[in-house]
């Protein structure tokens, strides 16, 4: 260890397997028209694990798909971005959800296969604003059914006595 260094580093142990993981997530989704099972947009509303009562669900969540984007082809990260603000959707929106939709929008993935379209929509409510929004694109985009529930997210310091909601405070919400 140099003498600049405070801490020894090394790769990460899990590396290979999380790729793995990763791999073998975005097949089953590539996959899922063959296996019969519907493809849904977001799907993590709260408390509610929608895979406990629908076994044929296959849940996709845009910014792990944007991300990959990303980080093997910028070109092609550039090309659904632009695709998506062609369409409207402004910089405002993140790049790997821009990714994502640009990539739903062009109808093809990066490596040249059909885009998988989702089969329903169940956007949730995030301390980023615009989550609840990506619902909307997904049904303005195909006729799929969309559920969506809205609820106010805490996001101040911890507050184990609840009282967090007083006026003295402020409600903490946005």
């Amino acid at each position: 260890m140099s003498t600049n260094q405070l801490w020894e580093t090394k790769p990460l142990e899990i590396w290979d397997r999380a790729k793995a993981l990763r791999a073998y997530w975005q097949q089953s989704i590539d996959d899922s028209a063959a296996d019969t099972k519907l493809l849904l947009a977001h799907g993590n509303t709260g408390d509610v694990s929608w895979r406990d009562y629908f076994s044929n669900l296959n849940i996709i969540e845009d910014n792990p798909v944007g991300a990959m984007m990303a980080s093997t082809s910028d070109e092609f990260s550039r090309k659904s971005r632009l695709a998506s603000e062609v369409r409207g959707w402004g910089r405002e929106i993140c790049g790997y959800v821009q990714n994502c939709w640009g990539a739903q929008f062009l109808g093809y993935q990066q490596d040249g296969s059909v885009f998988p379209y989702r089969d329903l929509s169940v956007p949730f409510t995030d301390p980023c604003d615009q989550h609840t929004k990506r619902g909307q694109q997904c049904m303005d985009l195909s006729p799929i059914p969309r559920w969506g529930g809205d609820w106010p997210i805490y996001l101040g310091e911890d507050d184990p006595r609840g009282i967090r909601n007083s006026s003295r405070r402020g409600s903490g919400v946005r």
